[in-house]
């Protein structure tokens, strides 16, 4: 008996582009890209966080919350390119 495939499934295989059943393979390939653009996110948003505490020592606190914002959204930007790029070459 087949198990019904759930909402999450669903969504996980239209965000990365899988057509047709979510075999173990796909599965593999699609974990492996979740869990290095999890690394380019924290990774990338830990270096912004410690520039942001120097520029808060530096000049006043807007500046450091602009830029933290800003490189927020940057680094959301740049996992969805790594994603979209990971995703098309599978």
């Amino acid at each position: 008996m087949k198990a019904k495939e759930t909402r999450f499934e669903k969504y996980m295989k239209f965000w990365y582009g899988i057509s047709g059943p979510l075999d173990e393979q796909k599965r593999q390939v699609m974990n492996q890209i979740g869990n290095r653009a999890f690394f380019i996110f924290f990774l990338g948003m830990d270096v912004a966080f410690l520039i942001s505490l120097v520029l808060f020592s530096m000049y006043k606190a807007d500046v450091a919350y602009l830029f933290l914002s800003g490189s927020f959204f940057v680094m959301l930007m740049a996992v969805n390119l790594y994603i979209m790029q990971q995703s098309l070459a599978y």
